[in-house]
């Protein structure tokens, strides 16, 4: 969602339609969540403060990927903090845009959840839902060409972990090979 980048998309292919996909979305939110907990942190002060150290990967995970015990500690948290406990509702809920079959619902839930947000009074929230606004066009454009960035996302990991391997070489042919490679072989990322 950065201005340049569409800027460059619609002078350069005016008839293309952008679209925004799901990971980049809720990974803008993950920062602005993250963002908001810190805040929150430093804002208090005593026993509260305990409680939400260590805490950032509660919030960003799914509540599915919670064990019982992250579940519990979780529900501690957000009893204490209503900004954190609103953004975090607000996270779980705009998880869902992307189950929907039609554009028309999808539509109907993304501009309930805009006005969620802004209504929250969450500064950073109010901020990442006037942004998620502007893009409204890119983001609903997905339920007419669902399509998404993960592969080459993942291609762009695997890379990423070849370079980190080959630290130190200076054959870049080499280097060529094994990402020509990628789609032969499977890498263990252990």
């Amino acid at each position: 969602m950065w201005r340049p980048y569409a800027k460059a998309i619609r002078a350069h292919f005016p008839h293309i339609a952008l679209v925004y996909d799901a990971f980049h979305i809720l990974a803008e939110y993950s920062r602005m969540l993250d963002a908001l907990r810190t805040q929150e942190y430093m804002r208090l002060k005593g026993p509260m403060k305990k409680i939400i150290k260590r805490t950032r990967f509660l919030l960003l995970q799914g509540q599915e990927k919670l064990s019982i015990s992250a579940k519990k500690k979780l529900q501690t948290l957000l009893r204490i903090n209503r900004n954190l406990f609103i953004a975090y509702l607000l996270k779980e809920e705009l998880r869902r845009l992307w189950r929907f079959e039609s554009r028309e619902e999808a539509e109907r839930f993304f501009f309930g959840w805009i006005r969620k947000a802004l209504n929250s009074g969450i500064g950073k929230l109010v901020k990442l839902a006037t942004r998620l606004l502007r893009h409204a066009e890119g983001i609903l454009n997905y339920f007419r060409y669902p399509i998404s960035t993960a592969m080459v996302e993942g291609i762009n990991n695997k890379i990423k972990v070849i370079k980190r391997k080959a630290y130190g070489y200076r054959d870049v042919e080499y280097f060529k090979l094994k990402i020509y490679n990628l789609h032969l072989s499977r890498y263990s990322l252990l």
